[in-house]
């Protein structure tokens, strides 16, 4: 019988009144590939809880052998709602798009997570953010097809796809 450690080391970058996040990461085997996650804007997850997006992502990484997730989202500010997000849209949009760019250039894998058809101004922003990197933008595949999928329920059902397709976006 033996006793094993292990930690996970933790950190955030949010704005003076903790209102807007812009980076979650999390490293748990430094030694493995990181994923970049971007979604559509963070909900209650910070430097110490995780909600149930952070912690299912989290896990199944962990069973595609990542070592680390890096999560920015097209919207920074913090909210459990979508409908929240209005009127404030362009909150920090250029620093918001420099930790985007950053936590891209330092990734194995980028994975889209945010939701169809909407916010399609700022989905096209990101996507040319994220252009150069087409090699290693995914998107999660339900069970049903529907794609890209936000990652909060995945399961081992889902699928991996390349998030651009021969030079043309998707703008789903």
């Amino acid at each position: 019988m033996k006793e094993i450690h292990k930690s996970i080391t933790q950190s955030a970058v949010l704005s003076d009144d903790e209102r807007y996040r812009f980076l979650l990461k999390r490293v748990w085997d430094e030694s493995k590939k990181n994923a970049t996650l971007i979604m559509l804007n963070p909900s209650k997850a910070n430097l110490l809880k995780s909600d149930m997006t952070i912690t299912n992502t989290m896990n199944y990484l962990i069973d595609k052998d990542f070592g680390s997730m890096t999560v920015v989202n097209l919207f920074p500010l913090m909210a459990t709602s979508p409908k929240n997000l209005v009127g404030h849209k362009e909150d920090f949009k250029k620093e918001n798009d420099k930790f985007i760019l950053e936590a891209c250039e330092n990734a194995d894998s980028i994975f889209v997570g945010w939701v169809r058809g909407e916010n399609k101004n700022r989905v096209k922003e990101v996507e040319l953010i994220i252009r150069r990197y087409s090699d290693k933008v995914y998107c999660f595949q339900d069970e049903k097809g529907i794609k890209p999928r936000h990652p909060r329920n995945i399961t081992d059902k889902w699928s991996v796809h390349k998030y651009f397709r021969d030079d043309t976006f998707h703008s789903y």
